[in-house]
C-alpha cells in the first residue's frame, strides 16, 4: 500500500482506463475475426493520476466510473496509514493525460475511512459509497451523491442508519438486475469472514440484507470469505466470486435474482 511501491492501486486504475483488457476462454476455438485482430494489436499504457506532490502519504482501494461526457472520476482512501484517523476519501476527475489535483471529497469525522465505490445510475447521477470506522467490524456505510458529474456533492448520510459491520457494496460496484432490483455484494469480519448480499427494490432508498451465505469449509479453510463481486448471466441467474482465506477464489450461484444462494465452493481460479 505504500506510496514508495508506486501507488499500485491508482496506477492500476489508470491502466484500466487506458488499456483494453482482452479475456479468453477455454471453449471451442473460433476463427479470428478482423475485430479480434484489431483488439490484439492494441497496447495498454499506464500513467499516474497524481505525482509526488500530494496531501497524503499512502493510498489504497481505487474505484472509477465513466461519466456521460467521457471523463472519469477516480476515488481512493488516503492518509498517513490505513486505519489512522486522518484517512479520508479522495477524488480526481479527468481523462488520460489530464487529471485534476486530488481533493478530499468525504471526511465524516476523525476516524478511518475505507473502500470507496463509485456508481453511476441510468439518469446520470453519481453515487459514492464508503466505509467509516477504526475497525472493520464496526464499519458504517456512508453515501454522497452528485448530479453534476462530480463537481458538487450532497451532504453525506448513512446507507442504513445505526447499522454496523458494512452494509451495501463492500468493495465492488452493485449491479442492477433485469427485474430492476439493485444488488450489492457485501461482507463483514466480526468473528469469521462472512458474505451476504444487500438488496434495494426502490433504487437505493431502503436496503434488505440476506442471511450469510454458507461456505464449504472442506474446500475453503481459514476464516472464510469476503468482498463478493456479482454479475447476472440471464434473467434471475446471478453469480458471485469471493475472496477467501483458503488460497482460492470462491463462487456461489443463484437462480432467483439473488434471493437464495448455493454454498460457496472453490473456483478453478487461483487466488494471488
Amino acid at each position: 500500500m505504500l506510496l514508495n511501491r508506486k501507488l499500485s492501486s491508482i496506477r492500476l486504475a489508470a491502466a484500466l482506463l487506458l488499456g483494453p483488457i482482452v479475456m479468453t476462454s477455454c471453449g471451442s476455438q473460433k476463427s479470428e475475426t478482423a475485430e479480434d485482430k484489431k483488439l490484439d494489436s492494441l497496447a495498454s499504457e499506464k500513467e499516474f493520476v497524481f505525482g509526488d506532490q500530494r496531501p497524503f502519504a499512502q493510498c489504497h482501494a481505487s474505484t472509477l466510473v465513466r461519466l456521460d461526457d467521457g471523463q472519469f472520476l477516480i476515488a481512493w482512501f488516503g492518509g498517513t496509514e490505513e486505519k489512522n484517523p486522518d484517512v479520508g476519501i479522495w477524488l480526481s476527475k479527468g481523462r488520460p493525460g489530464h487529471w485534476s489535483a486530488p481533493v478530499e471529497v468525504a471526511k465524516i469525522r476523525e476516524d478511518a475511512h475505507w473502500n470507496p465505490v463509485l456508481q453511476k445510475t441510468d439518469d446520470g447521477k453519481v453515487i459514492l459509497y464508503f466505509k467509516v470506522g477504526k475497525e472493520i467490524a464496526q464499519w458504517e456505510t456512508w453515501v454522497k451523491t452528485s448530479s453534476d458529474n462530480g463537481q458538487t456533492w450532497s451532504e453525506a448520510y448513512e446507507l442504513v442508519k445505526g447499522d454496523k459491520g458494512g452494509r451495501g457494496p463492500v468493495k465492488d460496484k452493485l449491479i442492477v438486475l433485469s427485474n430492476g432490483d439493485w444488488l450489492a455484494g457485501a461482507s463483514n469480519e466480526v468473528n469469521r469472514w462472512e458474505v451476504f448480499v444487500d438488496r434495494s427494490t426502490d433504487k437505493g432508498k431502503t436496503w434488505t440484507a440476506s442471511p450469510y451465505l454458507k461456505i464449504d469449509t472442506t474446500e475453503i479453510k481459514g476464516k472464510g470469505a469476503i468482498q463478493p463481486t456479482l454479475w447476472e448471466s440471464e434473467p434471475g441467474h446471478v453469480h458471485m466470486l469471493v475472496r477467501t482465506t483458503g488460497g482460492v477464489i470462491g463462487r456461489s450461484d443463484s437462480k432467483d435474482y439473488g434471493k437464495t444462494w448455493s454454498t460457496i465452493k472453490k473456483n478453478l481460479i487461483a487466488q494471488p
